[in-house]
């Protein structure tokens, strides 16, 4: 990569998948009902609203700013803070992993689980990568670097997704806390994961 196109990499405005604006808005119909959907989009800027409601498709990018614009107005509809944000990660996860890719989830480990999530990050963000930096009998703790523009619910939407991967990877109890970092506009972050 060139010095120029390295400096323009690195100066672009982070991303994230629409994919995940669908998968979001889907779990929170789920969770709390179409009418909460509507008011979480009312808050939004018409131009915010209209974006995410026209414009985004599943497999484009669009600008991290505008996920955390719909998580602060989810949280604010909702009066719920973090509980709402780690179960519309959980519900998500739940609806994005169907048919061939749960029953590999099914068969592979708790352990395994975590590793092919965190070879799916990618997959939604074109900023930052996660690396498991230490693995043991019904624990993990991951280290998220680089991850720019991230903000504390996005933080808190990895944890609940976390969680519910393990579960669909078999784990019982999976609970996860944030150990180092996670907060707003904050490009690390640790979270540490356990069960039983």
């Amino acid at each position: 990569m060139s010095e120029t196109t390295r400096s323009a990499a690195t100066t672009s405005t982070p991303k994230v998948k629409g994919v995940a604006f669908r998968s979001v808005l889907a779990a929170l119909e789920e969770l709390r009902g179409r009418a909460v959907v509507e008011r979480v989009l009312g808050r939004l800027s018409a131009d915010d609203r209209s974006s995410i409601e026209f414009r985004v498709v599943n497999t484009g990018w669009y600008p991290i700013e505008l996920y955390r614009a719909l998580f602060a107005a989810i949280v604010v509809e909702t009066g719920e803070g973090e509980a709402i944000v780690r179960a519309i990660g959980a519900a998500a996860v739940r609806r994005d992993v169907t048919g061939v890719y749960r029953l590999m989830f099914k068969i592979l480990s708790p352990e395994s689980v975590l590793a092919l999530a965190s070879k799916l990050f990618g997959f939604y963000y074109d900023t930052g990568a996660v690396t498991i930096v230490e693995r043991r009998a019904r624990y993990a703790r991951s280290e998220y670097k680089g991850c720019r523009g991230f903000g504390e619910h996005m933080w808190l939407e990895l944890l609940g997704s976390s969680e519910e991967m393990l579960r669909i990877g078999g784990a019982s109890n999976a609970r996860g806390r944030i150990v180092r970092g996670g907060s707003d506009l904050e490009s690390t972050c640790v979270i540490e994961v356990s069960w039983d």
